[in-house]
């Protein structure tokens, strides 16, 4: 007997969508279980990492150190953001300086002044080693290439500090012909007590400082050419001091000089413009009209005869009784 679709009752109809429905469902949860399943694994396998033989590891958790893998292999640890693995060099990898300078950024710069206020040229090499990883990491950075920088910088600066306290607590004789590596001696147990427990402890420790002390035939006729200009410059101040000095005299007795003369020669003026003036003063003061007259005259006549007196042909004057005559030099 065969059913037809519309004749199949309603609750048959439900049961078997529900069927369906829970058959799906199941099938959606084991597509997803499968999936959170895989992203696990593949998260916790990217929590492993080969370290080289030359190489040791830092193990982070929650951003703190927790363990210190040295052996070479395959390691393992709780993967990002729990954790992480921080591949830094082995302890008994060694690194070299080359000390050529006593500043990092620069070269040739390694002349420092000893004891006896001689000049002392320092070069060498300096080896160095990482003794305490979690240190190292926490204080130099987790990227290897940038904190071996870092970690290079702060050796030769402590390096530097050191030889020139060092140096200058020396003679040059003691230096050169005392006791052989007398002063590398000093400064490798000097950086190693820094770096264990000073300022500078970093997690790393120096191995090896091999010094080259010499005083360079060059440098030393600088520093004897430095001296004798320092001397003919010195020379050469107070000379001008001196003469400075003479200048200065001179200039202020010449300067009173002609002071004095000028305020002579203002009093000579002035005294000559009162001689001048009184007469046609006196003149214009004058009561009588005909003796103003008289008076304004005679100090013209006078007055014409000064001027004619500097010329070579004397003026005719028109209201006097005509007179012409040339004056002969």
């Amino acid at each position: 007997m065969t059913m037809h679709p519309e004749s199949t009752p309603p609750g048959a109809r439900a049961h078997t969508m529900g069927d369906a429905f829970a058959v799906s469902l199941r099938l959606g949860v084991r597509l997803i279980t499968g999936l959170l399943v895989i992203a696990s694994c593949m998260w916790v396998g990217s929590g492993l990492t080969t370290l080289e033989t030359d190489e040791q590891a830092v193990v982070l958790r929650l951003g703190e150190p927790v363990e210190v893998k040295r052996s070479s292999g395959t390691i393992w640890a709780w993967p990002t953001p729990i954790g992480s693995i921080i591949r830094i060099p082995a302890s008994e990898r060694q690194f070299e300086i080359q000390i050529e300078s006593f500043q990092p950024s620069t070269r040739g710069l390694s002349y420092v002044l000893t004891a006896d206020a001689r000049v002392l040229h320092v070069s060498g090499t300096l080896t160095w080693s990482i003794t305490d990883p979690v240190r190292y990491v926490a204080t130099m950075g987790t990227e290897a290439s940038a904190a071996q920088k870092r970690t290079e910088i702060t050796v030769q600066r402590l390096f530097s500090a050191v030889a020139l306290r060092l140096v200058l607590t020396h003679t040059l004789d003691n230096l050169l012909m005392g006791e052989k590596g007398l002063l590398q001696d000093k400064i490798l147990s000097a950086m190693r007590q820094e770096l264990s427990t000073g300022a500078h402890a970093i997690g790393v420790q120096v191995q090896r400082i091999d010094l080259t002390r010499e005083l360079p035939h060059a440098a030393r006729l600088a520093f004897e050419a430095a001296d004798r200009s320092t001397a003919e410059a010195d020379s050469a101040v107070a000379s001008a001091k001196q003469a400075a000095g003479r200048r200065v005299a001179l200039a202020r007795s010449e300067a009173a000089q002609v002071l004095t003369e000028a305020q002579a020669r203002r009093s000579e003026l002035i005294s000559s413009a009162h001689i001048t003036v009184n007469p046609i003063r006196s003149a214009v003061r004058a009561q009588d009209q005909a003796d103003r007259q008289q008076q304004l005259e005679r100090l013209y006549r006078d007055s014409l005869d000064r001027i004619l007196a500097t010329i070579r042909v004397q003026y005719v004057d028109d209201r006097v009784p005509v007179q012409m005559y040339m004056r002969i030099p």
